[in-house]
């Protein structure tokens, strides 16, 4: 402003839009300070609607930390690249769930089913009883392999050792 209002306002400027931000919302804040003044405190509920949407508005000054990003070029590179890996990140999510479910599902119908008399059955029925207790315990399996609880079923169940490796 120390330059002129045509300056600050100067369509060919570089930060034009972001000088019109900061009168608007400079504006507002009049505005809300004014109707505080201007309005008996009798009418509170009209006069709240009011300041409650002036201060959402108020709330865009957040938006002027994006200023920053043109001067700091590193800096826009990193968050580009952190989006993108955010983006990669869901994706891989998606299909390890997706794969976990295929897996929980294969083995609640076959290993978590087998009969009472069995071996093994207190150990696979527990584990791979339904769903999501399947998945449960393929994700803590590949999170972190530890086949020590059903070393002793193993040799019992070769189709179940190369599923799980």
């Amino acid at each position: 402003v120390c330059s002129g209002v045509w300056e600050y306002f100067r369509p060919t400027g570089v930060d034009v839009w972001w000088n019109i931000l900061d009168f608007v919302i400079v504006g507002l804040g009049m505005t809300n300070f004014t109707m505080h003044a201007v309005m008996p405190s009798g009418r509170a509920d009209s006069s709240q609607s009011y300041a409650t949407l002036f201060r959402m508005f108020r709330l865009l000054r957040i938006l002027r930390i994006f200023r920053l990003v043109k001067f700091l070029r590193q800096l826009y590179l990193l968050a580009y690249g952190l989006a993108l890996a955010v983006n990669a990140i869901v994706w891989v999510t998606v299909l390890m769930a997706f794969m976990l479910y295929v897996c929980a599902i294969i083995l609640v119908r076959t290993v978590g089913r087998i009969p009472s008399s069995d071996p093994g059955h207190d150990l696979l029925t527990s584990s791979f009883k339904s769903i999501p207790s399947s998945m449960f315990t393929l994700f803590n399996l590949m999170a972190s392999p530890d086949l020590q609880p059903y070393r002793e079923i193993l040799p019992l169940y070769p189709l179940f050792g190369v599923f799980l490796i």
